[in-house]
């Protein structure tokens, strides 16, 4: 066909198809096999880890299973690929993370033709929490599906799995419909199809010789009959030899050929008559060689014998491309003759003399500026629950001109806009690809082309036009047309050729609507019109425009539109209108409805509104009778100013098209006018079918469109006013409807809540539903239109309840201005019991809050009979306190309150219920807190005292903690409090939070536990925080005891408007309380708040009544714990046995850092150092409030940090002692920090003698405020000895930093034996056993027996060099200077001017030597 006109099936382009998620899914995943349990999110959402995608970065968005699914587990189905080769596989590479403990991911494939899936590879929780990468490859002879599962045995806090940036490979392509693929390169399946008149089978593909790799493109398909088929074709080549492939099944005897023609021949490479049944035949050609000049062939698949030249005639026409009206200007084709208007291309885009069509101005006669709509034929979406269409071109635009592409769904319907594409000064050829989106599959179409020139010398040139497999061309006109109506009404109109029907309907007093241009108007008319029109933007654009000839009074302008029939549900009307001039009025758009005498007014501009084009938007919806609209403007006599309209446009306006069929649960088919339409459009008191046969058999009980009155809803009596019904527009302007929603008329009733006077700010109006009996395993569907229009609107709200006497729990809400318009709103309803539906509106903070309410219906839904219970209110009584049971308890001992039974004081508090009624409990913190029902779970704020300045515990403007929620924020207090809490996700939800709009700048506020008695060895409190707003403050962890409070953790400053994780360690700690504290900062701009604070493992240990196993440690206290516990600088043991220097001594790397950097060492080949520091000398900053090891500000630990003196990107490496080539079960523990919007990067290498590095571990960006431990698995090759290398990377941040402490091998890790310490020497032959040491006199000691104060040599060798006994005679004698702090200890002889003393005591002299405390410089 010309042009390539016809619908080919090829993609867009890239090489390689990313899903990144940033924005939405890709091509390879369509929605709809996007199961529920997925959810698209980022690390700054309050869904727990992972807190970034895999490079770092919290604001990137990725896959991940959510913790809300009913399963545990979700797949992840991508679209259909085709078949690969051995030339191209498909390789699929995606990043992954997987919780620690139960997260699962399985990747697979399922082929066409099986109903099985194919497990490829699968990974689980060993990771750690951290993001991987991995590759997969796939090789399959059919088409294929790829799958991606994962699954959480167990739901807890931070478990899950996620899933970013999939990459598809090139072999990875894309198939579009059951019978048609595409892909970019090399593949092509096709039906063939038939075409009437034509007794010869054509098939011509296309192969561009420019590349390596030759496109193929599907241009003209015909066949008269359908025993003949072609499958799996393509066209590539390897170097200089170029084939042709393809399969093929003949049912008959006919001649089947393959023609290769150029412009200079035809050649014939292959032909066959052989019939074959029931099998497809590969047929492989070698194209001839020569052809590495042509940049196109075509290769013709074809049966008969008609010449081929007279089939090519084929490509001399529209293909049914037509002009859209009877006046659109002409289209012209340049054939393959060189044209003689060297404005226009030179060639087509298919060949070098190829034909193109294109659209002139120096055609047009005596006008600059013209326009021509060119119509595709209908089409029709062929497969459901694919992939949209996509229309494809090639297009040369000059200077002067500009090409639109619509969607028309019906001529008295709408246009529906798809691209604008403007002209440029260089013209070339460009490819556009436009997806062509259909919301009613069996609905035909049209793809209409719109070329507009502004000059005569201007031109708009196309060429191969083709439109993707999943549509194919219908037969019939599109539905709802009558002969008698077309061309009489545009859904667009912009006024450039005509008026499109719309008139002056006032004409008597020189005060009308015309049409013209500004540069067509004589100078006194100019400044009655816009410089420009909206169109185009250009003075020769048209519009329509008041023009006032005279003065009188009272004169009125009136632009009638053309009478419409009938709308539907959905219809919008949208125009662009000027309204500019201190005197120009108000106008106003009105709706005339046959049969109805008072006009509805839709839409209102009161007063100059400046001097542009503003776009107005009306919501016409259903109007089932014929009607006009008029735009009124009346002249009081002084009118001067501007007033115009352009490119007036009805979207969606046509009712749903008839169907063949309606199958499915969830589809009605209209008894007259057979349309399929959603089952939720169901007596929903809309005609969405067009006949009423939607709304014909429903339960009235069900329904209220408060035509007549509440129908069986009711005002509640607690709330603090009523709805009130009306009908037109509410008494304020600027708010509210102007019509209801069930007519679209001011015939038509509704329900309001004023917002005007006496109402006040948080009145609420609240409206209560009949009852409803339980929904069993059915679902009670509500629907409901709400209007939330004007500048205060505040919040409409849906409760359901079950106790007549309680608000219920919260469905839904929306909060503010909403915009001019009725919203459908759909909720699904389940319940156990009979309930009721409350339906809320709360005052905003001015009269401008007006909300609508319309239409209100349930589907699926019975009426209850009977009465909700409710809940007693009335008190007990004045509480006494209880009374103690009989006893014999010491003063020292704790009464449980139902027995009397004595425990010791210290099992108060301590997270273990002794007493049978946990009574010894019940006045402590409350292990699980989320302040619902403002329970404060025995948190309180301590007395006055502590408060600074004159502040008084009266004082009603303290600063101080307070229970909180969305729902009571003032409006704009969401600006730096949280709108929703962390537990429920909700304005419901209550939260704790310091309230900045009390106090003065510095002051604190505290909330505390109880005395917390004992704590066990693991004891964390976890919490959750929001610090949002330019002022905030800071917050601090702080553990008081009876005379010392310390610090635990801190953070300040604006974190965001998020919820952030938290965690402090606690460990062993007795008698103690765990505070609280708020900092206000300089405003009221920002409040800190804290949410589910949980102590987790907080119990102390229960020494068990049985003997350890050999996989277990025996602490000094016979407490059990596994061996891998040992030496982790954790106090598991609960008495420091498994921390015991006799135990850790011979650990090598084992460092906390509170002296020096133990065997590590500085890398001597980076940018900058490690550096030993603590927290309580620093400033305030991102970095650790305390160590790791001591959990104090004064404990140590090693940091890096950006400054001036480090640039981003800077590098700062630490190494570790060299390990053994035959390690294979080593591993490596450490603690690390790493919070701040700016935080570099942290990365772990195994590092060998030669120099070759593995990275085991990056992290990148904040990971949370908090010490996190890691282990590392560390394995030799057995060629070499490795060491563990910790490199810091500087980010951009010059508060971020990023800390290590407590790092050490474990147990079985083996040293270098080129690296071990000297053994002392021998004095006779033989050798200790290995892992012993030797002595001076050729005895054999174990490593920790060294320095332990005691001679087991014999001759003092493993005591030597220990500081034990020193006189510094001889030197230090082992003992060593810290390098945690800022003095060194030297060795000196006295001198008598010094201030050092006169002599050493050791010999009394001043040649004696004695070490001098020096500060460094």
């Amino acid at each position: 066909c010309c042009f390539d006109f016809l619908f080919a099936c090829f993609n867009s382009g890239s090489s390689c198809e990313k899903c990144d998620f940033e924005t939405d899914l890709c091509k390879a995943l369509n929605k709809l096999n996007l199961q529920p349990g997925w959810i698209r999110r980022n690390g700054i959402s309050v869904m727990g880890p992972p807190y970034s995608d895999h490079n770092g970065n919290d604001s990137a968005y990725f896959l991940s299973l959510s913790s809300e699914m009913r399963s545990s587990s979700a797949t992840l189905r991508t679209s259909v690929f085709l078949p690969t080769d051995k030339e191209h596989i498909c390789q699929i590479t995606f990043h992954y993370w997987i919780s620690q403990m139960s997260g699962t991911l399985m990747a697979g494939f399922q082929k066409h033709s099986e109903d099985t899936i194919t497990n490829i590879w699968q990974v689980s929780g060993e990771l750690q929490n951290q993001w991987k990468a991995n590759t997969i490859t796939i090789n399959s002879t059919e088409k294929f599906e790829v799958i991606f599962w994962g699954m959480v045995e167990t739901w807890r806090q931070g478990e899950t799995v996620a899933i970013d940036d999939i990459t598809f490979s090139e072999g990875c392509s894309l198939a579009c419909g059951k019978n048609t693929c595409f892909s970019d390169h090399f593949t092509l399946s096709f039906p063939w199809t038939r075409r009437e008149n034509m007794k010869e089978s054509l098939l011509v593909f296309k192969c561009f010789l420019n590349s390596i790799s030759v496109f193929v493109s599907l241009i003209f398909i015909s066949l008269n009959h359908h025993l003949t088929y072609l499958n799996s074709s393509m066209c590539h080549c390897s170097s200089k030899n170029c084939h042709f492939q393809f399969h093929y099944s003949m049912a008959d005897s006919s001649v089947l050929k393959v023609v290769l023609f150029t412009n200079q021949e035809e050649r014939v490479l292959w032909e066959t008559n052989i019939m074959i049944k029931k099998e497809w035949v590969k047929v492989d050609i070698q194209l001839p060689t020569g052809l590495e000049k042509l940049k196109m062939l075509y290769l013709i698949v074809y049966k008969a014998s008609r010449k081929l030249k007279k089939l090519l005639k084929l490509y001399t026409d529209f293909c049914g491309w037509k002009p859209l009206n009877k006046g659109d200007a002409d289209w012209n084709i340049m054939k393959k003759q060189a044209p003689l208007d060297r404005r226009l291309p030179g060639r087509g885009h298919t060949t070098n003399t190829g034909s193109f069509i294109y659209f002139s101005g120096s055609h047009q006669m005596n006008t600059k500026m013209a326009m021509s709509h060119l119509g595709s034929p209908f089409l029709v979406k062929l497969s459901p629950g694919l992939s949209c269409c996509q229309v494809r071109f090639w297009y040369q635009l000059s200077q002067d001109s500009q090409l639109s592409v619509f969607k028309r769904t019906a001529l008295d319907g709408s246009l529906e806009k798809l691209r604008d594409i403007s002209g440029s000064p260089e013209m070339q050829w460009t490819k556009v690809n436009i997806p062509v989106e259909s919301s009613f599959e069996d609905l035909p179409f049209q793809i209409v082309l719109r070329a507009t020139i502004l000059t005569t010398n201007a031109t708009v040139a196309v060429d191969d036009i083709s439109i993707t497999g999943q549509c194919g061309v219908v037969n019939k006109p599109l539905p709802g047309v009558s002969k008698e109506s077309e061309g009489k009404f545009s859904a667009v109109c912009d006024f450039e050729k005509e008026s499109c029907g719309w008139t002056e309907a006032a004409n008597a007093d020189e005060f009308d609507w015309v049409r013209s241009s500004s540069s067509a108007l004589a100078p006194i008319f100019q400044k009655q019109a816009p410089p420009q029109d909206h169109t185009f933007n250009k003075s020769e654009g048209h519009f329509m425009f008041i023009l006032k000839n005279s003065s009188s009074i009272s004169q009125v302008a009136q632009l009638r539109s053309p009478k419409f029939r009938q709308t539907g549900s959905n219809c919008t009307l949208t125009f662009w209108y000027y309204n500019y001039g201190q005197s120009v009025g108000a106008a106003e758009m009105q709706l005339l409805v046959d049969g109805l005498k008072q006009p509805t007014v839709l839409w209102r501009a009161y007063y100059n509104e400046g001097n542009q084009w503003l776009k107005a938007v009306i919501q016409l919806g259903r109007l089932p009778h014929p009607f006009q609209l008029s735009l009124d403007k009346i002249s009081l006599g002084f009118y001067d100013g501007i007033s115009a309209i352009d490119d007036i446009t009805f979207e969606n306006c046509a009712l749903p098209p008839p169907a063949l069929s309606c199958e499915g649960p969830n589809r009605f088919w209209c008894r007259d006018t057979k349309a399929c339409i959603d089952s939720l459009l169901v007596c929903d008191l809309v005609d969405d079918c067009g006949d009423g046969s939607d709304e014909g058999n429903c339960n009235s009980d069900l329904q209220c469109n408060f035509e007549n009155g509440l129908c069986n809803w009711k005002q509640d009596t607690e709330d603090d006013f009523d709805w009130i019904r009306i009908q037109g527009p509410t008494p304020t302007v600027n708010t509210g409807p102007l019509k209801d929603h069930t007519t679209g008329t001011t015939r038509g009733h509704y329900l309001y809540m004023e917002s005007s006077e006496p109402r006040q700010f948080q009145d609420k109006a609240v409206l209560l539903s009949p009852l409803f009996n339980p929904s069993g395993n059915r679902t009670c569907i509500f629907r409901f239109h709400y209007h939330m229009f004007g500048k205060q609107v505040f919040k409409l709200s849906v409760f359901q309840r079950t106790v007549s006497n309680t608000k219920g729990w919260l469905l839904w809400y929306k909060f503010g201005n909403q915009g001019n318009r009725w919203i459908r709103q759909t909720l699904y309803i389940s319940s156990s019991k009979p309930f009721q539906i409350l339906v809320k509106g709360t005052i905003g903070d001015g009269f401008t809050g007006d909300i609508g309410l319309d239409d209100m219906s349930f589907l699926g839904c019975t009426l209850y009979s009977g009465s909700l219970p409710t809940i007693s209110t009335t008190t007990s009584g004045t509480s006494v306190p209880p009374t103690l049971p009989m006893n014999n308890c010491t003063e020292k001992e704790f009464v449980c309150r139902a027995s009397g039974h004595c425990i010791q004081m210290i099992q108060k508090c301590d997270f273990i219920p002794d007493c049978s009624d946990k009574s010894d409990e019940s006045a402590c913190v409350m292990e699980v807190c989320d302040f619902e029902d403002k329970n404060q779970c025995g948190w309180y704020q301590p007395a006055s005292e502590q408060m600074s300045g004159n502040y008084s515990i009266h004082t009603t403007n303290v600063f101080k903690w307070e229970l909180g929620r969305g729902a009571n924020l003032y409006p704009g207090q969401e600006n730096h409090c949280p709108l929703i809490d962390h537990t429920m996700c909700t304005e419901e939800g209550w939260y704790l939070f310091a309230d900045s709009s009390n106090g003065e700048f510095g002051h604190t506020a505290d909330i505390a536990t109880p005395v917390i008695s004992l704590t066990g060895p693991k004891c964390k409190i976890i919490f959750w925080n929001h610090m949002n707003g330019s002022t905030i403050g800071s917050l601090e962890v702080l553990c008081k005891t009876s005379n010392r409070t310390s610090k635990l953790w801190i953070q300040s400053g604006n974190q965001g408007p998020q919820w952030k994780r938290a965690e402090v360690f606690l460990g062993i700690r007795s008698n103690f309380q765990v505070v609280f504290r708020a900092k206000r900062g300089v405003s009221y701009m920002g409040d800190v708040a804290v949410d589910d604070i949980t102590f987790e493992d907080c119990s102390p240990l229960l020494v068990p009544g049985r003997p350890c196993t050999s996989e277990e440690f025996t602490c000094a206290n016979k407490y059990c714990i596994p061996k891998d516990n040992l030496c982790d600088f954790v106090n598991d043991c609960a008495d420091n046995s498994d921390e015991s220097p006799t135990i850790c001594g011979t650990s090598i790397g084992h460092c906390n850092f509170e002296f020096d950097l133990c065997g590590w060492k500085q890398d001597e080949n980076d940018d900058f150092d490690w550096n030993l520091r603590t927290s309580s000398t620093t400033k305030m900053g991102t970095g650790p409030a305390t160590d790791h090891t001591l959990q104090e500000p004064s404990g140590h630990y090693i940091f890096i940090k950006s400054s001036f003196l480090q640039l981003p990107g800077q590098k700062a490496r630490i190494l570790s002692p060299v390990l053994s080539k035959r390690n294979k079960n080593c591993k490596i523990l450490f603690y690390y920090h790493m919070y701040g919007a700016h935080i570099g990067s942290l990365i772990v290498y195994q590092k060998t003698m030669a120099k070759h590095e593995k990275i085991l571990l990056n992290l990148t960006g904040n990971q949370g405020n908090f010490w996190q431990r890691k282990t590392l698995i560390l394995a030799g090759d057995g060629d070499e000895d490795f060491q563990v290398v910790f490199e810091g990377i500087a980010g951009k941040g010059p508060k971020d930093g990023i800390a290590l402490d407590d790092l050490t091998f474990s147990r079985e890790c083996l040293p270098s034996q080129e690296f071990l310490p000297d053994t002392p020497i021998l004095l006779f032959s033989g050798s200790c056993s290995y892992g012993y040491w030797q002595c001076q006199n050729g005895k054999c000691y174990r490593p920790e027996q060294r320095c332990d104060f005691e001679d087991n040599c014999g001759d003092n060798t493993d005591e030597s060099e220990c500081g034990t006994s020193c006189t510094f005679e001889n030197g230090r004698c082992g003992w060593q200077n810290s390098l945690a702090d800022n003095f060194n200890w030297v060795l000196g002889v006295s001198l008598p001017q010094s201030l050092r003393p006169p002599g050493d005591h050791t010999l009394g002299n001043r040649t004696g030597t004695l070490s001098v405390h020096k500060q460094l410089q």
